[in-house]
């Protein structure tokens, strides 16, 4: 029994030495619920954030981040008699006369892609009473990208095209071609395309897209045969990616056959030997190298 006794009390002083995880809860109690955005994709320039707040701490606020920096667009409350009738333990109407907020929020100034959405309830002596957060993934501008060409990952030529159309509800993009990271600079002419327009619907109209068809004639003479990456972004002049296209090719540029009509064997029995052969190649400018053990002869 002593024992027990003695362990219990190490125990207890091992948990005073021990620094705490856990923040102190406030004393307050409040519940934050969220009705709107429902989803983690938005697709839209602008984001309705819609919920009500019950708690026993009467002067709060609720205020709104997106990656950590408060939108200051104007937050509405409104009485919620449903909320009133059913949420119970969270103060009453003399706490919470306008339960429900609602906030059109303007994304014009954000980029597409993944952002964090974070609403905090606040006191008036700036104590977070409750905070919510999620990921959002935006979308605000729906883009298209289609690549006719080039067709298949091996390519057999020293130059490329790349052909295709982009539709958009963007106006004001771009597209840039680049080959393993580096954008090429080749000229790329646009070009009406009625029937893009005829059959793609949702991505614009002929106003933020007059000339959907794009083209151009890569030169791939400073690129070495092998595997390589073909990454096409349509780009906004914000310099938001709208779309993207990504795909391995294989370069093989020049075709060269090699024949070696000597040496016949693996063995060789004299202090000479005879190399022969011949090589076809659609490359003029070449040269033979013949080498023993890595070093040239």
């Amino acid at each position: 029994m002593k024992k027990i006794k003695y362990l219990s009390i190490i125990f207890i002083l091992l948990l005073l030495f021990i620094p705490s995880n856990v923040k102190t809860a406030t004393k307050e109690k409040t519940y934050l619920w969220i009705d709107y955005p429902k989803t983690e994709q938005i697709k839209q320039d602008t984001m309705e954030v819609n919920g009500w707040v019950m708690s026993t701490y009467t002067n709060k606020t609720v205020k709104i981040y997106i990656d950590g920096k408060q939108r200051q667009e104007k937050i509405e409350t409104r009485a919620r008699g449903d909320v009133h009738a059913v949420i119970k333990g969270y103060g009453t109407i003399k706490e919470n006369p306008e339960p429900g907020f609602k906030s059109i929020l303007n994304l014009k100034d954000l980029n597409d892609g993944a952002h964090t959405l974070k609403i905090d309830v606040v006191s008036d002596k700036g104590e977070i009473l409750a905070t919510y957060s999620k990921k959002i993934t935006l979308q605000k501008y729906k883009t298209l990208l289609n690549i006719d060409y080039p067709k298949t990952e091996q390519i057999k030529q020293d130059t490329m095209e790349v052909n295709g159309w982009v539709m958009s509800t963007y106006a004001n993009k771009t597209v840039k071609i680049y080959i393993d990271g580096k954008q090429r600079q080749e000229q790329m002419p646009t070009r009406a395309r009625g029937d893009v327009h005829a059959v793609i619907k949702g991505y614009g109209t002929i106003k933020e897209n007059p000339e959907p068809g794009f083209k151009s004639i890569l030169n791939l003479q400073d690129v070495k045969d092998g595997v390589h990456t073909l990454k096409i972004d349509v780009v906004s002049d914000k310099g938001e990616i709208l779309a993207t296209y990504s795909r391995k090719i294989t370069l093989q540029k020049y075709k060269t056959l090699l024949n070696i009509d000597y040496p016949k064997t693996d063995q060789i029995k004299q202090d000479t030997m005879e190399v022969n052969g011949w090589v076809m190649s659609t490359y003029a400018n070449k040269t033979v190298k013949i080498y023993i053990d890595g070093k040239q002869r």
